[in-house]
């Protein structure tokens, strides 16, 4: 009999987890394993896995702790015959736990990132806590994709089961000879040096930082150029601070795409100036490009980036050593291939998503015979 897994995601709109997630399941034996994928909001992902054949629903929320929508979670589950609840992220877990209990299956819970972080207000910090703290009680194992997630996991909440996972990039999408017409659909010369981001453009990923340093660098290199790719709700704003410094011929915008291998083939330099993360998807995948990484040091970050050996690791909230770095890469070409080869050398040995997988599953069994 195959092992019925739910796993269960926040959105459907792809983002680091959604893509953790689709990666996860469609690298699962399938003669061992039954996922089910649960979205809490439909998007681009439902499709990608439909097409995939692995089954997907959607349960509407965008709330944590929705007890509107427990007992539908509850009355599916149980109707499919789940072996074991896999929540990524505080938000898929808060709407599954009460499940996983009500129908005595054990409850996996992967973070993503900690839903708390420097800088929030103390109010919001220490009930986010609280929460994170709630669930991980009820779990009965806790992944994190970095290790220094689970650090903090560890020194804060002891949770039962403590483990690493890393985040794993599925070579065979991300592959070096791909075709990318990125450049002339969006009429970026061929001999411009192209700054990449492509995430969401919210708080958390910081776009103002880099629409400063672009500001900066621009001034001494007229041969400069960013394309940001994705949405968000800081989207309209950082439009606004790209007009009011006057840089709006140095900078491309567009929209989420599917074709990121396309895109990060058209780019020079991945950057990403987050301010907390778990193990970023977005600098793994450049990396899988052969692309250098600029990107600052928090969360799984630093596992990721060797100081000058495959990219940068600059100070949150730097635009000038931002624009450094990104000027010293541009007028060295020859360090800056070097630098990516090194970064796809270092996802081909440490970050396969055959390795996630692996580990993913190892964790599986280990909790069903406990």
């Amino acid at each position: 009999m195959k092992i019925k897994v739910l796993q269960t995601i926040r959105q459907g709109q792809i983002g680091g987890g959604e893509r953790h997630v689709l990666d996860l399941v469609k690298g699962m034996d399938k003669s061992i394993y039954e996922p089910v994928v649960l979205s809490f909001t439909d998007g681009q992902m439902i499709q990608e896995l439909k097409e995939s054949g692995i089954e997907v629903h959607v349960i509407y929320t965008e709330k944590a702790f929705d007890r509107s929508v427990w007992p539908k979670v509850t009355e599916f589950a149980k109707d499919k015959g789940f072996h074991i609840i896999h929540a990524h992220g505080t938000r898929a877990c808060s709407n599954s736990y009460k499940t996983a209990r009500d129908l005595n299956l054990p409850l996996l819970y992967t973070v993503h990132g900690w839903s708390f972080h420097p800088g929030q207000n103390p109010i919001v910090r220490n009930l986010r806590k609280f929460f994170e703290g709630r669930l991980i009680a009820k779990t009965a194992a806790t992944l994190f994709v970095s290790n220094e997630n689970q650090a903090t996991g560890i020194k804060e909440f002891k949770p039962k089961k403590a483990r690493v996972v890393k985040n794993g990039v599925d070579l065979s999408r991300f592959r070096l000879d791909v075709v990318s017409e990125v450049r002339s659909e969006l009429n970026i010369p061929a001999d411009i040096f192209l700054i990449g981001y492509i995430c969401r453009i919210t708080l958390q990923k910081d776009p103002f930082t880099l629409i400063e340093a672009m500001a900066i660098a621009a001034k001494a290199n007229p041969s400069l150029h960013l394309l940001m790719v994705g949405d968000g709700d800081l989207k309209q704003e950082a439009l606004s601070k790209i007009a009011a410094l006057k840089i709006s011929d140095r900078i491309t915008f567009t929209s989420f795409r599917i074709d990121i291998p396309q895109v990060l083939k058209a780019l020079d330099v991945y950057c990403l100036p987050s301010l907390w993360e778990g193990l970023p998807i977005g600098v793994l995948e450049a990396m899988a490009m052969s692309l250098p990484a600029i990107a600052t040091p928090v969360g799984g970050t630093s596992e990721l980036i060797a100081q000058g050996e495959n990219g940068y690791l600059i100070p949150e909230k730097n635009p000038q050593k931002l624009a450094e770095r990104i000027l010293e890469l541009s007028m060295n070409k020859p360090l800056c291939e070097k630098m990516g080869k090194r970064s796809r050398q270092i996802i081909e040995n440490e970050f396969s998503i055959a390795n996630c997988v692996a580990g993913v599953t190892a964790v599986y069994q280990e909790v069903l015979k406990a």
